[in-house]
């Protein structure tokens, strides 16, 4: 028996009849609705006014997101936005016009909202210059209050790491950083074009505590090609051994149509689906024993940090930065080339190419290629599916009450996914009292599918996704 926040349920076991059930394409949920959904047609004024309605809708908390594409190589399992090789002027010339953009934004926000998160993610953020990550900061926050705990974070390639560089970032205010190693394995490495770092990656988290940066993580992807269950429990081993604060092990998501770089890696030994769930099945197994606890559906967790307590008190949150406590996050205003701004009413989304978003930034409009604006019903079905993704559960008698929905209206909303949960119990992944559906630890491999129950817009639209295993 496997014991998870004090329930005691049977080991997993990886069947065909699992793949063939639940290892179909379909959202990962960083919004509600998924961004194939966004659309073109708002106007300047449209978006201007749902930035401005956010200062008195949703969460007060202010979250920013900064976009930095650039990138040296490419490593060949990205599905990110990233432009590789830029000059040193293309990279000075996009600071300028991100200065720009937030001279445009930042006065819609009101100025008492806290600030409780910063991140930069990519491309390669730590590929910048530091002092020029250092004055996006200090623009952000000038006149604006930090929140209590509040994260300033930074997604980092460690093969572009050096013990100084790791230094000035600390010194220009980030205190949580994100190390993308992927894998242990060399040969793993070598088919995606990623080097393994020159200082070891328990040196970098070491190095990293002892500079005051917290919630230190490590990425890692399954799915790459050469993996295989025996070597990835290697690199599970070797990054208990790292011991960072967080995990996150991302399946990779094989979107050749969207990615065309990634259609060569078809030829360097994908691993099959089953290998692919039975290596998610051995890395959850051993980090539970090595202490971590599990969250959501991808992230590991020391019992102390932020984001394993922000399970237990029922206030994990999920965005396109991944899994959050609500306490260090808020609604998000992103900046720069594709960046996405998430905000209680509704989802604006950059134009994606930094040439094309500098132009229409310097024209002093809005770099908008798409958005959408939520409905009521909407909020709620984005509230359904983020409980499940975030809490592994829910809870008929409390979802939807911020939106003003009753218990029996709610119930009524929900009971299209409830009535399709057969199968679900049958195979263990989840339980439902009549009033409260929990996800198992087995659930854990199948929690995307059980979100699917409760999208109304599934199938809607001409959208293609990943596969959930």
């Amino acid at each position: 028996m496997t014991e998870i926040h004090g329930r005691r349920e049977p080991p997993f076991s990886l069947t065909a009849e699992f793949l063939r059930k639940y290892d179909v394409p379909g959202p990962r949920y960083t919004s509600y609705p998924p961004a194939p959904h966004f659309r073109t047609g708002w106007s300047q004024e449209d978006l201007e006014q749902l930035i401005v309605r956010s200062n008195g809708t949703g969460d007060r908390n202010l979250s920013f997101y900064v976009h930095i594409p650039f990138c040296p190589k490419q490593c060949l399992f990205c599905g990110c936005t990233t432009e590789i090789g830029k000059p040193g002027s293309a990279v000075l010339d996009y600071f300028q016009v991100l200065d720009r953009e937030m001279d445009r934004i930042l006065p819609l926000l009101d100025r008492s909202r806290p600030v409780s998160q910063i991140h930069f993610g990519g491309g390669t953020p730590n590929a910048a210059p530091v002092k020029f990550l250092a004055q996006v900061i200090q623009r952000l926050l000038a006149g604006r209050a930090l929140s209590p705990h509040a994260e300033i974070a930074i997604e980092c390639d460690p093969n572009l790491i050096t013990l100084p560089k790791l230094a000035d970032l600390r010194q220009a205010g980030f205190n949580r950083i994100s190390f993308g190693l992927q894998d242990f394995d060399l040969d793993v490495l070598s088919r995606v074009n990623r080097p393994f770092p020159r200082i070891s990656p328990a040196e970098l988290i070491s190095q990293s505590h002892a500079l005051g940066f917290t919630g230190v993580n490590l990425d890692l992807i399954y799915g790459l090609p050469g993996q295989t269950r025996e070597s990835f429990l290697q690199t599970v081993q070797r990054t208990l051994e790292a011991s960072p604060d967080r995990v996150a092990t991302f399946s990779y998501a094989h979107v050749p149509w969207a990615k065309d770089h990634q259609k060569s890696l078809e030829s360097k030994g994908l691993p099959d689906a089953e290998t692919k769930i039975g290596i998610a099945v051995d890395t959850f197994a051993g980090f539970v024993a090595g202490g971590y606890h599990p969250i959501g559906m991808d992230h590991y967790a020391k019992p102390d940090d932020e984001l394993a307590r922000a399970q237990d008190t029922g206030e994990l949150h999920r965005n396109f930065q991944g899994y959050c406590s609500k306490r260090t996050t808020g609604q998000v205003v992103g900046f720069g080339a594709s960046a996405i701004s998430q905000l209680h009413e509704g989802y604006i989304q950059n134009v994606k190419e930094s040439a094309a978003y500098g132009q229409i930034v310097v024209s002093g409009n809005l770099p908008v290629e798409r958005a959408y604006i939520l409905s009521r019903e909407e909020r709620f079905d984005r509230e359904a599916i983020n409980s499940v993704m975030c809490r592994g559960e829910l809870d008929l008698s409390r979802i939807g009450a911020s939106e003003g929905f009753s218990a029996p209206q709610a119930r009524e909303r929900l009971a299209p996914g409830l009535n399709r949960l057969g199968p679900f119990l049958a195979d263990g992944l989840c339980t439902f009292d009549g009033t409260v559906l929990r996800a198992t630890s087995q659930g854990r491999f199948a929690v995307r599918n059980i979100a699917f129950l409760f999208d109304p817009l599934l199938g809607v639209g001409e959208g293609r996704y990943s596969r959930t295993v």
